[in-house]
């Protein structure tokens, strides 16, 4: 089984990618409902399920050859301790690294011709930060598993010469701290409804990037217009990243239901599956045996439903809560006999299942690349009536559905060799591969079929990007030498019987990111032959020039009165210069928008060496045993999403 597990993972079975890699700027879903994007950021993260462990498996411990047919077994309980090391690769397959750069759109590391921000800079507007901010968080994720695991071997030669089977029934209770700037950041706050009582911690950073952000949050007022109407003034920015990063509200933002950082849900204890095997051993000697079971796992553990483990980024997940069937081999050899004094033999067994389809809740990224499920959306009054409804979203409370969900293969295979001698001592040495094909998600999942758990999935909403909420309006119809020095149109703040209708920006800017502002869509072409046109044109809150001061502010919207003509062109007057940023409509994001792969967790494969001492009375009726042991698990560099870990392992048992 250990050479088919082998030949699985170089045929590409558990593996997203080549030797050669892939980008993390985004992916894509093909017509099967693969996904082709290699081992690019996810949105959640999903390990080796805490009751997937042949090393304490008793397919080996727990066989006794018997000559009587008669039913025999064996009752274990063991208990096993296992954390996680390498955790940056743990953040780096979340966000596609491990400090978070937030600068916001004003900062003048994004200004000039040629900006010195990193690429990889979150734009800090998203979060409610100020946009001239300049922060790094570094976070270095753990996860801690208790695991006691029941288990149950019998014998059934009574009834079939060979026949066995076995219940396992691992208990896990596992610890999941993001440990936001490396510390043990709001580890108390385990309240889901009150996430943001957290509010002193995590506000300082252990990395600093080449941008050399400061080490707290700035504090300069968010222009008035960009997240809130006008007359509302400006806003006072998010006082702590903890604010920030969990999504409070700040204007016409509203508080963020899922994806949030700090604060949520850190441990959680379940039955980490129910696990049933059911074999036969075809070869049966004293010195040997080989033999084939199926094995059946039933869901239990984390429920992935509306209200788990989407609310956090980084939440406790225990099992794999899938239906699973499949089967493996069995098998020993002695390979070394010496009087019955001493003896070496060789354990080889393995298995492969399926998971079935199953509901789950996931979050996407958009389209627009890693991260995206972070930028703001706006919402519009409905699909007819394009005027912004005075509302922004964080766009993973719109992209958080329920598709179905499966993994084609997983699989685990051991070879082990131990040592006996005739005075109940052992001692063994193995290595354990473990692999996992990608998850594939239903392409026809992000429908009404899926929206039963969420509010904001069926809103009509665009990305805002950098475009403003609101702003002062200037008429075009009068005209004012003072300013313009000629007789054409001129710009003139709007009268008071002009209602505030008016003022609301309808733009969005679909092509923006999760690191960068975008073009406004449908932009108007700029026609400077032609007079001014009818109507009202509007002022980008972020652009600090004043109406009477040359250059013209960047505009970007424009509203046409009842009686103007919509076909009219707008006109840029000297010395004014270029009108730009001119929208006649804002675009819509569709379910055919959302990055279906970004919630799909990527394959991998990892390798596990380990080692125990056994003691067994065997002159004792009930021939109880105990053991102690350690093992080390191992992923590659590609595979970041598999946990590497440490472990200690300790259990006891008693035959019959």
């Amino acid at each position: 089984m250990c050479v088919t597990l082998l030949s699985l993972v170089s045929a590409g079975a558990f593996a997203d990618c080549g030797v050669n890699g892939c980008s993390t700027s985004g992916s894509t879903t093909t017509g099967t409902g693969c996904c082709n994007d290699c081992n690019s950021p996810k949105t959640l993260l999903i390990v080796r399920d805490q009751g997937a462990n042949l090393v304490l498996d008793q397919h080996r411990m727990g066989y006794k050859y018997n000559e009587e047919c008669c039913t025999y077994g064996e009752f274990g309980i063991s208990y096993r301790y296992e954390r996680n090391f390498k955790q940056a690769r743990l953040a780096q397959s979340l966000f596609g690294t491990s400090t978070l750069n937030l600068v916001g759109s004003q900062n003048s590391t994004r200004q000039g011709t040629t900006p010195t921000v990193a690429a990889n800079a979150l734009l800090a507007d998203y979060f409610g930060l100020a946009t001239d901010e300049n922060f790094s968080i570094s976070f270095c994720p753990r996860i801690q598993n208790h695991i006691v695991d029941f288990r149950l071997y019998v014998g059934m030669d009574e009834l079939c010469e060979g026949l066995y089977m076995q219940l396992n029934f691992p208990l896990a209770h596992s610890k999941w701290n993001l440990q936001g700037g490396c510390g043990d950041c709001c580890n108390s706050c385990n309240d889901c409804n009150s996430c943001n009582s957290c509010n002193s911690c995590c506000t300082t950073t252990t990395t600093t990037p080449a941008t050399t952000p400061s080490t707290t949050l700035k504090t300069t007022p968010i222009p008035a217009g960009y997240m809130d109407t006008v007359a509302k003034g400006a806003l006072t920015p998010l006082t702590t990243i903890q604010k920030a990063l969990n999504g409070e509200a700040i204007g016409q933002k509203t508080a963020m239901k899922y994806g949030k950082f700090f604060g949520c849900c850190c441990d959680t204890t379940k039955l980490a599956g129910i696990y049933f095997d059911l074999g036969y051993n075809f070869y049966e000697c004293p010195d040997y045996h080989l033999g084939i079971y199926a094995k059946v796992v039933a869901p239990t553990g984390t429920d992935m439903g509306c209200d788990t483990h989407a609310q956090s980024v980084f939440y406790p997940v225990v099992g794999d809560y899938h239906w699973q069937l499949g089967a493996g081999i069995s098998g020993a050899a002695q390979l070394y006999n010496c009087d019955d004094e001493h003896m070496i033999d060789a354990y080889l067994q393995g298995y492969v299942t399926h998971l079935f389809d199953r509901s789950q809740v996931r979050s996407f990224d958009l389209k627009n690349g890693v991260m995206s499920r972070y930028m703001l959306l706006k919402e519009f009054k409905s699909k007819t009536d394009l005027t912004y409804n005075d509302k922004l979203y964080a766009a993973i409370d719109w992209t958080t559905r329920k598709p179905k969900v499966r993994v084609d293969v997983k699989g685990e295979g051991l070879l082990e060799f131990i040592y006996r001698n005739s005075c109940g001592f052992a001692a063994g040495l193995g290595y354990n591969i473990f692999g996992r094909s990608k998850e594939k998600i239903c392409n026809n999942c992000c429908g009404d079929c899926c929206n039963s758990c969420f509010t904001q999935s069926t809103k009509v909403v665009g990305i805002k990007g950098c475009a403003p909420v609101d702003a002062e309006g200037y008429s075009t119809t009068a005209a004012n030498p003072s300013l313009m020095g000629t007789d054409r149109g001129a710009f003139q703040v709007l009268n008071a019987d002009v209602t505030a209708t008016y003022h609301r920006i309808n733009a969005t800017q679909s092509a923006a990111t999760a690191y960068k502002c975008g073009q406004v869509d449908n932009a108007i072409t700029l026609d400077t032959s032609n007079a001014i046109a009818a109507g009202f044109v509007y002022v980008n809150p972020l652009n600090t020039v004043t109406i009477a001061a040359a250059p013209v502010p960047t505009i970007m919207k424009v509203e046409e009165s009842a009686t103007a003509n919509p076909a009219l062109a707008i006109t840029a007057v000297a010395p004014y210069g270029v009108v730009s940023g001119i929208t006649s409509a804002p675009k819509l994001l569709t379910d055919s928008d959302i990055d279906l792969c970004s919630g799909a967790m990527n394959g991998y494969v990892t390798h596990k060496i380990f080692g125990h001492l056994d003691y067994a009375w065997e002159d004792c009726d009930w021939k109880p045993a105990v053991y102690a042991g350690a093992e080390a698990e191992f992923a590659s560099c590609s595979d970041k999403n598999a946990m590497n870990a440490w472990g200690i392992y300790l259990g006891g048992s008693l035959s019959f």
